[in-house]
């Protein structure tokens, strides 16, 4: 049941400690916080752009499409520059959005959703808002049957929910539609799971027969067709024995191109190894069972386009990977490395607000692996530090005073407990000097 838009890893990963130092270097902040930008001086509202805008609200409540999107295609053009005029503009974009779509402007109507989350991520705010506009693009492209790259929008809104107090439906409904897609590219076993998981939610909140119900068919359906695609490769088996030795061979060659890809790497010959990756990603992508393969693959060149700069590629590469790990028992660790991967290089791009989502996530992930407190909090830190970049400083100190919680529960980390204190103290004293 697709939501209703109208409504509704890499070769060579550095150790976290070590990459946790480098970020705090190439924020310039290592601990002391001895300078903290000042917050921009917020200019008034255009009083003009706000009438617009609710004027189109009322006009899409009392069914004038058409006239709903003149008045918010004006108001964004009335707003002004300032953080406040830049979220608002973000709001009339996404409403633009659902309009569009409604009217069965479909690409348009991504069009507008992808400038809504533009200047929604400038705000550096409302990651509801922003997850709702990752989870219609991807409703939308699957409407287009455009499915692997809708899963990697619903993707990237389930981990935004994710953050986001009082979402578990909105997470259920991610969850629907990363199955439903999966299903659709046949991808039976990941989409059986991913319906399962949203059955659990739905279950946890309650109130949602309705959705159970078309989760539990869902997951028969796609049962269904499993087992007839499995008896059609039987067949094909059958009829020619050399089908298993054939791929095992194509196995082997793909491992081969992947050690190929990692020396290359290791020798700085970025390039080669990233040809060398995509060869053996194509040759495992065409045998059923070498997902974990695919997953290192997607890892491997999302590190490399990361390191080389080419950094929106590899970002699609590493949600690929990460969305392969989350198909797979026991790969916790391996997540963690992608959000980190992915978060660390988006903070050192000075993309804060999608950093910060990986960096909660990652958080998540830690917290159900033993004897990790250490790492979470170091996580808790860089997290602070992230949201002292966005003059969010009181947030920050919330985050470094759990850090120091959790430093306090681990020996031998009195130095660390220090540093927290001060950073602290420090935060204090600018929110203090602002008033």
């Amino acid at each position: 049941m697709l939501m209703n838009t109208k409504s509704k890893l890499t070769v060579g990963i550095i150790s976290l400690k070590g990459v946790l130092f480098a970020f705090f270097i190439l924020l310039g902040l290592p601990w002391c916080l001895s300078s903290l930008a000042a917050q921009e001086e917020v200019i008034d509202d255009n009083a003009q752009a706000d009438t617009l805008s609710l004027q189109g609200d009322k006009l899409s409540e009392a069914g004038d499409t058409m006239g709903a999107i003149k008045s918010w295609t004006q108001a964004i053009h009335f707003y002004g520059t300032t953080d406040d005029a830049e979220y608002k503009k973000g709001l009339c974009y996404l409403k633009l959005g659902f309009a569009l779509d409604a009217i069965g402007k479909t690409e348009e109507a991504i069009r507008r959703m992808e400038q809504a989350l533009t200047n929604l991520k400038a705000h550096d705010g409302d990651p509801r808002a922003q997850a709702m506009g990752h989870q219609n693009i991807g409703a939308m492209l699957f409407k287009m049957s455009k499915y692997e790259e809708g899963i990697k929008w619903e993707e990237q809104a389930l981990i935004l929910y994710r953050i986001c107090p009082g979402t578990e439906l909105k997470q259920a409904g991610c969850l629907e539609n990363i199955g439903i897609g999966l299903k659709e590219i046949k991808k039976y076993a990941e989409a059986i799971q991913r319906m399962e998981q949203a059955l659990k939610l739905y279950q946890s909140v309650g109130n949602s027969d309705e959705e159970q119900a078309f989760c539990r068919k869902t997951i028969e359906e796609i049962k269904s067709q499993e087992q007839l695609a499995r008896k059609t490769a039987g067949a094909d088996r059958s009829s020619d024995g050399a089908t298993t030795i054939a791929a095992q061979d194509e196995i082997k060659k793909a491992n081969e191109l992947f050690k190929q890809g990692s020396t290359a790497f290791q020798t700085g010959d970025s390039m080669r190894a990233i040809e060398a990756w995509i060869s053996a990603l194509k040759i495992f992508k065409a045998i059923p069972g070498t997902e974990h393969q695919q997953a290192k693959c997607c890892g491997s060149i999302s590190g490399a386009l990361m390191q080389g700069g080419n950094y929106e590629e590899g970002y699609k590469r590493g949600y690929e990977a990460l969305a392969l790990y989350k198909a797979i028992q026991g790969t916790e660790r391996e997540q963690v490395a992608c959000l980190t991967n992915i978060g660390l290089t988006r903070a050192m791009t000075r993309q804060y607000s999608e950093a910060i989502p990986c960096f909660e996530q990652a958080l998540v992930l830690l917290k159900a692996i033993p004897e990790t407190e250490r790492e979470q909090a170091k996580w808790q830190v860089g997290i602070g530090i992230a949201l002292t970049q966005m003059n969010r400083n009181a947030e920050a100190i919330r985050r470094i005073e759990l850090a120091l919680k959790l430093f306090q529960s681990i020996a031998g980390t009195d130095e660390d407990q220090a540093k927290c204190r001060a950073t602290i103290k420090a935060l204090q004293s600018q929110i203090t000097g602002r008033d």
